[in-house]
């Protein structure tokens, strides 16, 4: 976590391009759910079924796939390399045919997660977060499969959820502070001016969500980029095995020389 907070302190400007669309889809839905409150009166079920599963599904999927530049950034950077912010979009392009099924499965699997009040995610959730990841990264049919076998590691993915979770939340509130205060206010705030505010308040509070989303789902995309890369390297042995297979190239490519100069 802190890792990825440092890429989003170091790297703002980049981070921020890349989470482009992320920001611009939460502003549009949150537009088009304040204008669905304000023209319909929703009866209690229809409220229920848009804020309680239709709203988290699509909030919840659009966070983990839109970040995605973010992960390849994430990726090269962490392999040492700067990656220019169009190489990471491109790079997401030329994987789009893994990441299509993946995302209609998922987007399914959260859907009806939320239809049981979301108590599904918190086990199946650790199991199949790597999925995004591994279609982005790898050539492994078995996508899910993998991504059951890959991320053990239950404990850490809850405690950095939390992590997440509760700095979200703090956040928020301070967002909401504002309204919150008129709220309490009753009576003792009349004026054109606070009616005014209160009204048009939704705006800023509708781009500060589409912000705050955005900024929580890139870090949290980086933290499991990072997750995910140390599996790889450490548990699976994939840094020895590169290793060694640089110095089979390099032994088989001394090879002929060595030949060439015996008697």
């Amino acid at each position: 976590m802190d890792l990825a907070f440092w890429y989003l302190h170091a790297h703002f400007a980049q981070l921020a391009a890349l989470a482009t669309p992320m920001l611009v889809a939460i502003f549009a839905m949150a537009v088009v759910l304040v204008s669905i409150t304000q023209t319909w009166d929703l009866p209690g079920v229809l409220l229920y079924v848009l804020y309680a599963i239709v709203v988290p599904t699509i909030v919840l999927w659009l966070g983990v796939f839109l970040p995605l530049p973010s992960a390849v950034f994430a990726w090269r950077r962490a392999s040492g390399t700067l990656p220019e912010t169009g190489e990471c979009f491109q790079f997401c392009v030329q994987r789009m045919g893994r990441l299509i099924p993946v995302a209609l499965r998922l987007f399914v699997y959260y859907f009806l997660w939320f239809v049981f009040f979301g108590v599904p995610l918190l086990y199946f959730g650790p199991r199949t977060c790597a999925a995004p990841a591994i279609a982005l990264f790898e050539d492994e049919r078995r996508i899910f499969q993998r991504s059951k076998r890959l991320l053990k590691e239950d404990t850490a993915i809850y405690i950095l959820a939390a992590l997440y979770l509760g700095t979200f939340l703090a956040l928020l509130l301070l967002l909401f502070l504002p309204r919150i205060f008129l709220a309490s206010q009753g009576r003792l705030v009349e004026s054109s001016t606070s009616r005014w505010l209160a009204d048009h308040l939704w705006i800023g509070e509708a781009l500060g969500c589409a912000v705050l989303i955005s900024a929580v789902a890139v870090g949290w995309c980086i933290s499991m980029t990072l997750l995910y890369r140390e599996v790889r390297i450490v548990r699976e042995g994939e840094f020895l095995r590169d290793k060694v297979d640089e110095l089979r190239r390099e032994y088989l490519a001394a090879q002929p020389s060595e030949a060439s100069v015996r008697p």
